[in-house]
Order: structure tokens, then sequence, then C-alpha cells
């Protein structure tokens, strides 16, 4: 069981540093607003990402033109970079597990974000960011 925590965590930090160094050069400062959601949960509804990332932009020395975009702008980034999921938008056929209620982007590349009212962060994150369920 050790082995198993030490590769999940180990797993997570991995999957942090290679989502932002893939998209470095595309969303530079990405895994600082990344870490902007360290220690929080793993499902949040849409208040509370979109205060995250006003905080963010407002405390953060940055100069990335995508950074300044509007938040469901940016809920969207965080989307495609499947770092958020979405609440899947009805009841969804054949749940089986409590992460089924949630799409992410290689499921869906084109839900409307803006009807969906709770996110939640990938599971690949969990460790990395300390979440709490």
């Amino acid at each position: 069981m050790d082995a198993i925590l030490k590769a999940e965590e180990e797993f997570s930090v991995w999957k942090l540093e290679h989502v932002c160094s893939e998209y470095l050069h595309i969303y530079p400062e990405l895994e600082s607003l990344l870490r902007a959601f360290r220690c929080t949960q793993i499902r949040l509804d849409r208040s509370a990402i979109e205060l995250l990332i006003f905080e963010f932009q407002e405390n953060a020395a940055v100069e990335s033109s995508w950074v300044k975009r509007n938040v469901s702008a940016i809920i969207q980034i965080l989307y495609q970079v499947e770092f958020l999921g979405a609440k899947r938008l009805g009841k969804a056929k054949g749940l089986v597990r409590e992460l089924d209620e949630f799409e992410f982007y290689y499921e869906a590349p084109s839900p409307n974000l803006n009807a969906v009212d709770e996110f939640q962060i990938h599971p690949a994150f969990w460790k990395a960011l300390e979440l709490a369920r």
C-alpha cells in the first residue's frame, strides 16, 4: 500500500510538471495559476473558481495576455488543458463511479461551460496540490 501511495504522489507531481511544461510557451504562468488551487477542494462551484482566478489576476505580477482574459475564457483554458472537468449536464446514463459525474476535454471537447455550475479538478492533480475531498 505504501508503494501505491508513493507512486500516486510521484505521478501527480509529474503530471503537474508535464502539463505546465507542455503549455509553457502558450500559457506562461499556467503553473502559478494551477498552484493557486492548492489546498482547495477537488470539487468547486463556478463562483469559487471565478474567485480564485480573479484573485490570481489581481495578485500575480504577470504580463501574459491570456491571464488578462475574462474569467470564463480562463475556465475554458483550464478545461482544455484537462485540469478541470465539467459536471455533466442532465443525468448521464450508466454512472458507476462518483468521477463519472464529470467530463473532461478528451471526452467532450466542446461543451457549453457557461452552463456548468460545478467543476472537478482532474484526479491526477489531487496529490500534488494537496486537495481535500
